[in-house]
């Protein structure tokens, strides 16, 4: 009787083996979820990156563009009274820039202002000018009389401004005569906020003159780090360039 009891209490338990073996088991399926939450997770940073990339650069190029295609406005009166806009045009055209003086692109055109929106109605204007200027991995607008730029997007690499003529021909810069200048063609180049350590950048990012060092601006390309990076070119119109010709 006490043989049976004894037998029928050690029946109730585990062996050390059997614990050992659950717990290997338990540890593998652990590790597999973990790994595969690891994986999602960091999934979900890249994807949100690269996101905002693209909405950073995008919004940045389209800002640029809409406001670009008023360069050299001049509106004949009764809009411009005086004729206080004329000689609104592109100031500045460049390609090269230095630490001290940032690669840029500049303009004035002419803003109207309405009096009211029934008659009779009167026009005041004035001649604004934009600076669009690369400084420290920021995009800056500098508008009128402005003694610092608003950053316009950040984290941005390399920019440039390539400048066309009539018919498409591709002016050196700087150009001598900016109201040559009927089209201006946007090269920009962003980055990541915060590094992947896991990926390595090894892309050639060319702009549109296909000149690697991005007119000395970027030297190191490819860049061999760990930033995810966008490249956006396009070409802007200038539809007031040119029209009284």
């Amino acid at each position: 009787m006490v043989r049976a009891m004894e037998c029928k209490l050690r029946n109730n338990g585990f062996t050390l083996i059997e614990i050992m073996v659950s717990m290997v088991i338990s540890s593998l399926v652990i590790a597999g979820v973990y790994g595969v939450y690891t994986i999602q997770q960091r999934s979900y940073t890249v994807q949100e990156q690269v996101s905002e990339m693209q909405q950073r650069i995008r919004a940045a190029v389209d800002f640029m563009s809409r406001e670009m295609r008023v360069a050299g406005y001049d509106p004949p009166e009764p809009y411009d009274p005086g004729n206080a806009c004329q000689g609104a045009t592109i100031t500045q055209a460049d390609m090269t820039a230095t630490p001290s003086n940032p690669q840029f692109f500049a303009f004035s055109y002419c803003d109207v202002t309405a009096s009211s929106n029934t008659p009779p109605i009167t026009y005041t204007s004035r001649i604004r000018t934009s600076r669009y200027q690369l400084e420290n991995r920021a995009l800056g607008l500098l508008r009128d009389n402005d003694k610092s730029a608003t950053t316009i997007a950040e984290g941005v690499d390399a920019i440039e401004f390539q400048y066309r003529g009539r018919g498409g021909t591709v002016l050196p810069a700087p150009v001598a005569n900016p109201r040559d200048v009927h089209a201006v063609d946007i090269s920009m180049l962003v980055r990541s906020t915060y590094p992947d350590m896991k990926h390595t950048d090894t892309v050639l990012y060319l702009p549109r003159s296909k000149d690697r060092t991005w007119n000395g601006t970027f030297n190191v390309n490819p860049p061999n780090d760990n930033f995810h990076r966008r490249l956006l070119v396009t070409t802007v119109y200038l539809r007031n360039m040119g029209v009284q010709e």
